[in-house]
């Protein structure tokens, strides 16, 4: 290695070390962090306990999956909103069909989830 190379290397590794020290966190910004890291934490912890417990709750009752038995709808609707939350009203209708149609293709999607069904190219 030459000089021009050692110092080349020298002052790359001395802007390293300076943009390091500039750009460091503040303490109260590492406080801040550890902070919010230790609140999800907490509450991922809560979630986890809570849904084991309905686990176990859940694993505890009997449930009638028979095809004679009649689940009442209000019934079905505490099911499902158990199971997905939010998206518990989605969960229920009947599926659609909607067609997008122009001169080049016509393409078929349904209303749960907005899935593709079917294409064809028009020639």
């Amino acid at each position: 290695m030459d000089r021009n190379s050692v110092i080349g290397l020298i002052l790359i590794g001395l802007l390293v070390v300076v943009y390091s020290y500039f750009t460091a966190p503040t303490a109260e910004q590492r406080a801040a962090m550890q902070h919010q890291h230790d609140s999800l934490v907490t509450v991922h912890t809560r979630e986890k306990h809570l849904q084991d417990s309905l686990a176990l709750i859940g694993a505890n009752k009997p449930v009638a999956t028979s095809d004679t038995t009649q689940i009442a709808d209000s019934t079905k609707t505490e099911m499902l909103k158990e199971q997905l939350g939010a998206f518990a009203a989605v969960a229920e209708g009947t599926e659609q069909f909607s067609t997008l149609e122009n001169d080049l293709f016509k393409i078929t999607f349904t209303n749960k989830g907005a899935r593709f069904i079917s294409g064809t190219e028009k020639i």
